[in-house]
């Protein structure tokens, strides 16, 4: 955090990916964090990576840009296990 704040994002680099995506092939660039999340979910949904970020391509809203679905997907996930646990 700075003194301001807000995240210091100087430390987070956008990192590269192919995702085959309802069998087309894309390149998503998302931070670290976030790739390691979305292959902690699928694993935990039993299901490949590829087949996660297509339910999440089919589910998102008109308009909204892929890799923001994907952010909003991973942060409502965990947000509903962390009250699931409440």
């Amino acid at each position: 955090n700075s003194e301001d704040g807000s995240l210091d994002r100087t430390s987070t680099s956008l990192v590269s990916h192919n995702l085959v995506i309802c069998g087309r092939r894309t390149t998503v660039r998302l931070e670290d964090e976030m790739w390691a999340s979305l292959n902690e979910v699928a694993e935990r949904e039993a299901c490949s990576v590829h087949e996660l970020a297509s339910r999440i391509y089919s589910r998102k809203k008109s308009g909204q840009s892929f890799t923001p679905a994907i952010r909003v997907f991973l942060t409502m996930y965990y947000r509903n296990a962390a009250t699931a646990a409440d």
